[in-house]
């Protein structure tokens, strides 16, 4: 039975930051849409306001100089700024005067405020051309000369620096998101460590195959009309040792557990595509054959079959096993030996009506025949993936032992758990799951370890 709880050990740094990077879009879309809110909001709720100003000074109509009567003048400034604020005065001007004295001088810094910059300018300039039809009537030995005159208002008196709101408003928004993700994350029910396997799903672990790179070269220019490769072989010069012992043990445990049980044809599959079903079977086959044992290796997967790619064999599908199962005439079975690899193959192209052919009379007796065949020590099938169609269960009841490749961090453990469940019912015996693609966790006492032993 599955267990639900949570471990920290099931989570894997690699998928951790894939899911992250994944996700990062989700992270760019919110702070975009915070970084428009913010502006949305301020365009429907920010009403500019332009201000005009003049600077007028206070003079005596006798001519004596202000500097010689700058106390009189300064305090006649105070009246004449007290004026302009004035209910009545604005009511004669019709618009919002402020007005201000420059401390110890006689000079008024006069200031119109309105919604437009061309109409706060003409409400000033109106100010200062008819000021005297009501300031004479109170000073009558005073009068106002503009030392500055107005401007049109070039921007807005009233701007706000969106700055800040904006800076919170997206860091607000990457951290919900941050969280919705991580949430999600967490929630998310597929097998990132070995760890997790063995509580999240329902059988025996076999095996777990570390990731490796497709491509490795040294020195070697890349020909032009070459393909990129299907899959890193066990024959490959340039795998790493622990990727060829992981298969080495993986291929011990299943040969002991089918000569334990009287057992030689094992069927592969996956719960979805991509799980790496058909790069174990090639490598698995490629494992018996170092340990000295005869493989048949059968490419069933008439959908999308891969071990020609894997292999690099495409010629070899033109007369394959789905042309073979088609044909109405009896014949040999298209089997080739290849030296380069030391197993049997039957390769195959795309056919049509798969389900059909895999149900057919003809696939029965090619196994049973290749079962009673003495060259093969086993006999290994490639099957599509449980959730395209129901061709792997129809594969299953012919075969003696089934695995499933589970991909890290790819299908959820229930579906997984399920196609385990439905090879069983179909009648096989399931032998367990075979973990593909995993990358290497580090532990904090590796680093420990590590950084100990370079220190000495």
């Amino acid at each position: 039975m599955k267990d639900e709880r949570f471990f920290w050990g099931d989570l894997h740094p690699v998928c951790v930051l894939r899911g992250l990077l994944y996700n990062l879009w989700v992270l760019i879309l919110a702070v975009l849409t915070a970084w428009l809110g913010v502006e949305g909001y301020h365009l429907f709720t920010y009403h500019p306001v332009y201000t005009a100003s003049a600077t007028v000074a206070v003079n005596v109509k006798d001519g004596t100089s202000a500097y010689t009567s700058l106390d009189l003048t300064a305090r006649m400034a105070q009246v004449f700024a007290s004026v302009f604020q004035s209910d009545t005065f604005r009511e004669a001007a019709q618009c919002d005067v402020v007005a201000s004295v420059l401390p110890e001088t006689n000079l008024i810094n006069v200031q119109v405020t309105a919604e437009n910059p061309r109409e706060s300018f003409l409400s000033l300039k109106n100010v200062l051309e008819n000021h005297a039809d009501l300031t004479d009537e109170l000073f009558s030995n005073a009068e106002l000369r503009v030392i500055r005159d107005p401007q049109v208002p070039l921007a807005p008196s009233n701007p706000v620096d969106l700055k800040p709101y904006r800076m919170r408003a997206c860091v607000g928004a990457m951290l919900a998101a941050s969280l919705i993700v991580s949430v999600l994350f967490l929630r998310r029910d597929t097998v990132q460590t070995p760890q997790a396997a063995r509580h999240k799903l329902d059988g025996r672990v076999l095996g777990t195959i570390g990731h490796e790179r497709k491509e490795k070269r040294l020195f070697v220019k890349k020909s032009r009309g070459a393909g990129r490769k299907a899959a890193a072989l066990l024959t490959d010069p340039f795998v790493r040792y622990t990727y060829t012992e992981a298969y080495q043990d993986l291929c011990a445990a299943l040969e002991h557990r089918m000569r334990r049980d009287g057992k030689k044809v094992l069927l592969l599959t996956g719960a979805g595509e991509n799980e790496g079903k058909s790069s174990v079977a090639a490598n698995l086959a490629l494992a018996f054959s170092m340990r000295g044992r005869h493989v048949l290796l059968l490419d069933l997967d008439l959908r999308k079959p891969a071990l020609h790619k894997i292999f690099g064999l495409r010629t070899a599908t033109k007369n394959g096993i789905g042309q073979y199962l088609q044909a109405e005439k009896d014949a040999e079975p298209p089997l080739i030996f290849s030296e380069k690899y030391g197993i049997s193959l039957g390769l195959t192209a795309p056919a049509a009506h798969p389900e059909r052919l895999l149900h057919s009379e003809k696939l029965k007796k090619l196994l049973l025949a290749a079962r009673a065949d003495e060259r093969f020590d086993y006999v290994l099938l490639d099957s599509p993936p449980m959730l395209l169609s129901a061709d792997a269960e129809a594969l299953s009841a012919l075969s003696d032992l089934s695995v499933l490749v589970v991909r890290q961090d790819y299908t959820p453990a229930g579906i997984v758990n399920d196609c385990a469940d439905a090879l069983t019912q179909s009648g096989t015996d399931f032998a367990g799951f075979i973990l593909n693609d995993f990358y290497a966790a580090v532990h904090p006492q590796q680093l420990f370890a590590v950084r100990t032993a370079s220190s000495k």
